[in-house]
This record gives structure tokens, sequence and C-alpha cells, in this order.
């Protein structure tokens, strides 16, 4: 019984480090194009290697170019006919639409985590979140469809006219905001009321008034949790895929301007994954290269969230 328990624990374990060798195994493969295509022995049998240095043949023999481009040009256009490898577009299309998620997210879930932890009576609460959980059981493609087919409309009709784009990674960022939002409130309501009520009663004894005591005496006690919950929120931002696609549109525009036309990395691969794309070519292998560039940016965060709570993780004896 121990045994199964074991390796039942470890099988989600070994399935992320097959995940990882398969990225970092098909990203080496992508940066290895220039030297590959500069192999006489390999070009004639590689139709990919004969398309990457018809197009790019600057790179050839010089992995470090490609390297360079990858992380600082601002143009991305692996599906075309002249190709460019610069991801920032992508990073900037990923990181507008986050920050505008977490705009919306982070003041709203700590709000409604400090009204049902500290004013809302039982059959309030009982009530209210539940309510605020089922959010985060719809359907992303549910909210990417709202974004596209109402939030959309309604901003180019009330707000910015023509100048908002039919895609754009306002609405995108908007409905991604309240997809996230019953994470950071569910998760900081937990935390809050995690806080010993010992704390409460010593505030309300020295005078405090109820609001000095949720933002002077709960908050501080439970910043560890809200900080880990904004991370975590934030992971699932950038994460996110269907709204993106379908609401901030598939054109990587290197711009922090919301009202345009954007792609984040995530929607580039499901475009490049829907497509006709061919297994091994040039195309294929951007795919593993931009993924990992996303589970670097994620496992960064997931690591910086565990750092966050080991700083300010509050001990009570």
């Amino acid at each position: 019984m121990e045994a199964a328990l074991a390796a039942s624990a470890l099988l989600s374990v070994g399935i992320t480090v097959a995940i990882v060798a398969v990225l970092a195994f098909e990203t080496v493969q992508f940066f290895r194009l220039p030297l590959d295509a500069a192999d006489p022995r390999l070009v004639p049998v590689r139709a990919d290697l004969q398309r990457f240095a018809e197009a790019r043949p600057d790179l050839v023999g010089h992995p470090w170019r490609l390297v360079r481009e990858f992380f600082t040009e601002t143009t991305w256009s692996p599906l075309f006919s002249t190709r460019r490898f610069g991801v920032l577009p992508l990073v900037a299309g990923t990181v507008l639409t986050s920050a505008i998620a977490l705009a919306v997210a982070v003041p709203l879930g700590l709000l409604a985590a400090v009204y049902l932890s500290e004013f809302a009576p039982d059959s309030v609460r009982g009530r209210v979140k539940p309510a605020l959980e089922v959010l985060a059981g719809v359907p992303t493609i549910v909210y990417g469809y709202f974004a596209l087919t109402f939030v959309t409309p309604f901003l180019q009709d009330h707000l910015f006219g023509a100048a908002l784009a039919a895609q754009n990674a306002l609405s995108a960022g908007l409905v991604m905001g309240m997809m996230i939002l019953p994470l950071v409130s569910s998760l900081s309501e937990d935390v809050m009321r995690a806080v010993p009520v010992d704390l409460r009663y010593g505030a309300y004894a020295l005078g405090a008034t109820r609001m000095e005591v949720a933002v002077r005496v709960v908050l501080p006690a439970a910043l560890s949790g809200i900080a880990a919950a904004c991370v975590l929120a934030l992971s699932r931002a950038v994460g996110e895929t269907m709204i993106v696609a379908l609401a901030a549109g598939q054109r990587p525009t290197w711009t922090a301007n919301p009202l345009e036309t954007v792609e984040t990395v995530t929607a580039f691969i499901v475009q490049v994954s829907l497509g006709d794309t061919p297994y091994g070519s040039v195309e294929y292998r951007t795919l593993f290269a931009a993924g990992m560039l996303l589970f670097a940016a994620t496992f960064v965060m997931n690591v910086l969230s565990v750092r966050v709570v080991q700083r300010f993780r509050e001990r009570y004896l």
C-alpha cells in the first residue's frame, strides 16, 4: 500500500520531468538549426534545413546569431517566407494582457476577500463565496467569446470607437481578470480567516475599529498568503490560452497599446498547433522554443511565490 502511494506521488513528478525533457530537447534542436544547416551531410536529406538556409542564409553556421535574434529582436514571423525569430512581440502581448488582468483581479479580489473574511455574516459568506468560485469553473472558451462578442463591442460603442481593434489586448485582459478573480479572492479570504482570532481581539481591546483591524492587523498577518495568491493568479494569466487566442488576436505586435491587436505566447502555440505544420519543420520547432520560454516564466513565478511565502510567513505560538 505504501509503495502504491509513493508511486502515485512520483507519477506527477515523472510526467513533469518528461515534459521538461521534451521541451528542452526540441528547444535545443531549434537553436541548433544554424549548425545543422551548415552540415553538408544533413542538408541534402532534411527539407527543413534546406528551407531554413534559403530563408535565413545569414544565420547558417552562426547559432549565437539565432539566440541573439530570439531574445532581442522585435519581429516574429516564423510562419512566413521571410522568417524572423524575435520573440519579444509575443512576450509583450503576454505581459500586456496579464498586467491588465492583474489590474482587474487583485484589487477586486482583495476587496471581496476582506469583505467575506471580516464583514460578511456567515449566511452571506456561505452564498457569495461559492457564487464567486463558480466563475473559476466556467470554460475559458466561454470567456473568450464573451470578450469577443460583448466586451469589445461595448467598449467600441461607449468608450473608444474605431480606435479599439476588433481583437485587442484590453478586452482579453479585462475578461481574463474576471477569470482569475476567484483565485485571488478565495485564496486570500482563506488565509485571512486563518489569522488567529486572538490578534483581532487584542486590536479590539486597544480600541481599533473593525476596518482598522482588517487593514492594519489581518491584512499584514496574511500578507504571505495574499502575495502567493497574486503570483499564482499571474501564473494562471500568463498561461491562459483560449481567451487571448479569440479576443487578443494572432498578430505579433511590438506595442504597449492595449487597444491594438497582439499575440501572446500561448496564442501562437495554438495558431501553429491547429495548422498543417509538418513534424520536424522549422515552424514546428519554434513551438517548443516558445513553450520553453513560457515554462521558464511560470517556473520563475512559482519559485518567487514560494520565496515570498517563506519571507513574510508569520509564525504564531
